[in-house]
C-alpha cells in the first residue's frame, strides 16, 4: 500500500509546515506496511531526503513553484501543478493532505487533517481572500474525503456544528513539541535582564494589538527594568493592516523585534525567558504553547478554543479580550518566581503528554481504517 504526501510546502515556521514535517518524517521511520509517494520541488529535493528518506519512499521533484511563471501566470502554473499531480499519484492507494486547503479532485482516495476552521467563524477576524475561499475548499473536502483528522476536541465541535451531516468518520490526534525542544540554559541569554516572549504572526487571531496595550498597562518601573521580546516577521513584505494597528508600539524602548533567529536563539529565548506570553483569540491547537513548556518556559495563555486542552493546568490563563486580565498575567510572570516555577515544572509534565510518534502511529491507524487492513 502507498501513501503520497505534497511535501513542496513545508519549509515555514508556521506550525502547519511544522506539523508535515515532523508527522511524515516519524511515518517513514516506523514499521508499518506502507510505501511512500512524496512529491516535492525541485529545489527542495534534498531537504526532502534528511526529512523523509528511506527506501520505501519515492520522492518526486516535480512540482514547480506557483510563482515560477511570475504572478501574472500563477493560474497556468497551477494547472501545470495539477497535471503533475493526477500523473504522479494516480496510482497511490491514499494521499494525506496534510494542508486543509491544498486539494486535487483527480486523487480518488484522501484522508485531511483539517487544522482548524476560523475562517467560517464570522465573529473571528481573518482576511477578506481566506473568507471568501476556504469554505468552498473545505465543503468539497469533507465531501469526499475517506477520514478527518483534527489536533483537537475543540476543532472536532466546530466541525460538527458547520457539518452536522458529514458522512466522514473523525479523529482528534494532537501535535507535540519536537524532540529538539528542550531546556538550553547552557548558552548565555541574549537578551539582558528579565524578559517576556511572544512568539507568532501578523495575524488578528494571534492578538498582538491587545497584547501590547497590556504591556503598556503594567507599571511604568517594572516595564523600565524588563524587556518584551517579539519574535516574528518584521520584513517590509509582512506589513499590512495588522502591522499598521500595531506599529505604534514598536519605538517602546525595552520592546524588541527579533526575526529570523537561529534554533538554537530560539530555545535559549525560551528556556530564559520569565514566560511566554501566547493569550490568542482562537487556535485549532497551539504548538507554542507545548514548545515552550517542554523548554521550561511558564506560559501565559488563553481561556479559549483549544488551549487549556493543550496547557491542562500547567499555564496560567487570561481572557484574551481583555487587556487588563493580559496586564495582571504579564505583571506576575515578571515578579512571582514562585508561580514561574511551578508553572515550569507542571509545563514540563504536560509536553511529557504529547508526542510525535504517537501522533503519527494514531494517523497510521486511520491509513489502515481506510484502507481495510
Amino acid at each position: 500500500m502507498t501513501i503520497g504526501y505534497d511535501l513542496s510546502m513545508v519549509f515555514g515556521a508556521g506550525g502547519i509546515q511544522r506539523y508535515a514535517r515532523e508527522l511524515v518524517s516519524h511515518i517513514v521511520a516506523l514499521d508499518q506496511p506502507f510505501d511512500f509517494r512524496i512529491l516535492t520541488r525541485s529545489s527542495k529535493e534534498n531537504e526532502i531526503r534528511k526529512i523523509a528518506g528511506s527506501s520505501r519512499s519515492d520522492i518526486r521533484p516535480v512540482l514547480p513553484h506557483e510563482l515560477a511563471l511570475g504572478p501574472l501566470l500563477k493560474g497556468v502554473t497551477r494547472k501545470m501543478i495539477a497535471r503533475q499531480w493526477a500523473r504522479h499519484m494516480s496510482d497511490v492507494d491514499l494521499v494525506h493532505y496534510h494542508e486543509g486547503g491544498r486539494w486535487f479532485p483527480s486523487v480518488k482516495r484522501f484522508v485531511v487533517t483539517i487544522h482548524d476552521l476560523f475562517p467560517l467563524d464570522e465573529s473571528i477576524e481573518v482576511y477578506h481572500n481566506l473568507r471568501a475561499s476556504f469554505p468552498k475548499v473545505v465543503s468539497a473536502m469533507v465531501e469526499h474525503a475517506e477520514h478527518i483528522i483534527v489536533p483537537s476536541e475543540y476543532v472536532k465541535q466546530t466541525f460538527s456544528t458547520y457539518f452536522p451531516n458529514a458522512a466522514s468518520p473523525i479523529s482528534v490526534i494532537p501535535l507535540a513539541a519536537g524532540d529538539d525542544f528542550a531546556p538550553l540554559h547552557s548558552a548565555p541569554s541574549t537578551v539582558k535582564g528579565p524578559y517576556l516572549l511572544w512568539v507568532g504572526r501578523l495575524d488578528p487571531r494571534k492578538n498582538l494589538r491587545r497584547i501590547l496595550q497590556a504591556w503598556m498597562q503594567i507599571p511604568t518601573s517594572l516595564r523600565r527594568a524588563s524587556k518584551f521580546v517579539l519574535i516574528g516577521p518584521w520584513e517590509q513584505k509582512h506589513f499590512n493592516r495588522e502591522y499598521d494597528e500595531v506599529k505604534k508600539f514598536i519605538n517602546e524602548p525595552n520592546l524588541e523585534l527579533r526575526s529570523h533567529i537561529s534554533h538554537a536563539e530560539h530555545l535559549s529565548l525560551l528556556s530564559n525567558a520569565c514566560g511566554l506570553v501566547f493569550p490568542s483569540i482562537a487556535e485549532g491547537f497551539g504548538l507554542p504553547v507545548l514548545e515552550a513548556m517542554k523548554c521550561g518556559c511558564p506560559v501565559l495563555t488563553s481561556s479559549l478554543s483549544s488551549l487549556p486542552e493543550v496547557a491542562g493546568d500547567a499555564a496560567l490563563y487570561v481572557d484574551p479580550f481583555d487587556t487588563n486580565s493580559i496586564a495582571h498575567g504579564m505583571e506576575v510572570l515578571l515578579t512571582d518566581p514562585d508561580v514561574r516555577n511551578n508553572l515550569r515544572v507542571k509545563g514540563l509534565t504536560q509536553a511529557q503528554e504529547f508526542s510525535w510518534n504517537i501522533t503519527a502511529k494514531k494517523t497510521c491507524d486511520v491509513y489502515k481504517a481506510v484502507l481495510g487492513i
